[in-house]
């Protein structure tokens, strides 16, 4: 967003999160869970990171999160943790 003013209408955000699976797992099973054959049904919850997401983005890409009028969010596991986000205005 550097550079770019903050959405100042209605936007739709689509969140994928990705989590590592857990190092206990044989690496098997790690690599069955990356490719999408395991969902993480765990921690993080997707509502709570969702509202931390929203919370972040205040005052650098829109103005306030109720401008947020559509959501997608999924959650997946993942070589490497991390959220990747997408907004549009509407």
């Amino acid at each position: 967003m550097v550079g770019r003013p903050l959405f100042d209408g209605p936007v739709a955000v689509e969140i994928h999160l990705f989590v590592t699976p857990p190092a206990s797992w044989s690496k098997k099973k790690q690599l069955s869970a990356i490719s999408g054959d395991l969902l993480p049904a765990k921690k993080p919850d997707i509502d709570n990171v969702a509202k931390g997401i929203f919370d972040a983005c205040n005052n650098i890409v829109w103005g306030d999160d109720k401008q947020v009028v559509t959501l997608s969010a999924t959650k997946c596991y993942g070589a490497k943790s991390c959220a990747v986000i997408g907004v549009t205005a509407l």
